[in-house]
């Protein structure tokens, strides 16, 4: 049996998004997998004015925002890196992505199908319905 997820951008086998997840991980920028990790759990602290900030139609922060920020992403990473490279979009979507994998996995699932083997009586495939976080 081969299993499959399919993702909103993702539809492939485990090894495509694990690749994926590596390639994240291997980010010098992010200091490898405790730092990403690290961000993902405190995404609002780094994103969140970003955000707020871009829904508002402004682009900037203020200096002490920038300072804070880079601030926390030292502590988090390890890493010194500037607001600008924080924010660069290619990385923002790759910490966006990161927590979208981390929330999947402590998802909920139904399993709304099974097949079996006919001579064998072996399960072919099991399909899931995905039913969130709780």
């Amino acid at each position: 049996m081969v299993l499959k997820v399919i993702l909103t951008e993702e539809n492939g086998d485990m090894n495509s998004i694990m690749n994926k997840i590596s390639s994240i991980e291997s980010k010098d920028v992010f200091g490898g997998e405790k730092g990403i990790q690290k961000l993902v759990k405190n995404i609002d602290l780094i994103y969140k004015s970003q955000i707020l900030n871009y829904n508002q139609g402004t682009s900037d922060s203020t200096w002490y925002e920038k300072d804070f920020i880079e601030s926390k992403y030292k502590t988090l990473t390890g890493r010194v890196v500037s607001i600008n490279d924080i924010r660069k979009k290619e990385n923002v979507e790759d910490v966006i992505k990161y927590y979208e994998y981390t929330q999947f996995k402590k998802g909920k699932f139904e399993c709304t199908g099974t097949s079996y083997n006919n001579f064998s009586g072996k399960i072919e495939s099991l399909n899931f319905k995905y039913k969130g976080l709780n």
